[in-house]
């Protein structure tokens, strides 16, 4: 994201930069809005299988609501909260604030994009193992040799 102006006079705010030579400006109306968390529906294709830390579920439980606000469409499709959306829903919740951006299916497909670049980027069922290299087996000895002289 990028904050660039016109002809140095208008300026544009956060937009996405597709290639250099096309500047795409995103200007989605948004509001926020108590939903019935049962209405909103996830992004098509969102990997579902994950479960919110506990922490959230407990932040939704004493505050009824996860401290931010999910980002959804008109039609209710989540952009970006799924986790919190789910723990409102494991806490109890019935409804849940969500800001509600009205933009079209390009627009919502690069913000969920641009909100989930990490995962989406990281494929790897191994990404979040523990490294087995040489620097681990060096921590584990020097681990040993600590427990050792205690």
């Amino acid at each position: 994201m990028h904050t660039v102006t016109v002809n140095d006079t208008e300026e544009l705010g956060s937009v996405f930069i597709r290639t250099p030579d096309v500047v795409e400006v995103i200007k989605p109306q948004k509001r926020v809005e108590w939903w019935d968390v049962n209405e909103l529906q996830p992004f098509p294709d969102h990997n579902l299988d994950f479960e919110p830390k506990d922490s959230m579920i407990r932040s939704c439980y004493r505050n009824q609501y996860a401290k931010s606000f999910p980002v959804v469409r008109e039609d209710g499709t989540i952009i970006n909260g799924h986790k919190r959306i789910k723990a409102a829903r494991v806490a109890g919740l019935d409804h849940h604030p969500v800001e509600v951006i009205d933009v079209t299916d390009d627009q919502a497909a690069e913000l969920f994009a641009v909100a989930h670049r990490s995962q989406l980027n990281n494929t790897s069922d191994d990404a979040n193992e523990p490294e087995d290299g040489p620097e681990a087996e060096a921590q584990d000895s020097s681990d040993d040799a600590n427990s050792e002289s205690d």
